[in-house]
């Protein structure tokens, strides 16, 4: 099972519950929203995986962020702008590429950039 399976799943819906606290979105919108995420994610991580040490840069990032207590708890997420910045700077590479994915994912959802850029954070 993947992240994002885990996340949209029915029996762990506290990051799901937690998006929609924080943006406003029913909760149809916040798992569209994150399944239109997801590949944009998978390339970026591809990327890292490919590029001299992306990986590490970002397995580091991953480890000493103390970032599996959001899984543990979701309810953290809303404390998590600065930690979720980072991973995605760490994924992405720049803030305009995540500003151009939120873009993207807005126009294929419907759902403004802004509330995409606050899901993913």
């Amino acid at each position: 099972m993947s992240v994002l399976d885990d996340l949209l799943n029915p029996q762990n819906s506290g990051a799901i519950r937690q998006i929609v606290q924080q943006t406003g979105l029913a909760d149809a919108d916040a798992r569209r929203a994150l399944q239109h995420l997801s590949p944009a994610l998978s390339r970026g991580i591809q990327r890292n995986i490919g590029a001299e040490g992306g990986l590490e840069g970002l397995l580091r990032a991953l480890q000493t962020g103390n970032h599996g207590r959001y899984l543990d708890d979701p309810s953290q997420l809303g404390n998590a702008v600065d930690d979720g910045n980072g991973i995605l700077g760490h994924i992405f590479g720049s803030k305009d590429v995540s500003r151009g994915v939120a873009n993207q994912v807005s126009q294929q959802t419907g759902i403004g950039a802004d509330l995409i850029k606050r899901c993913c954070r």
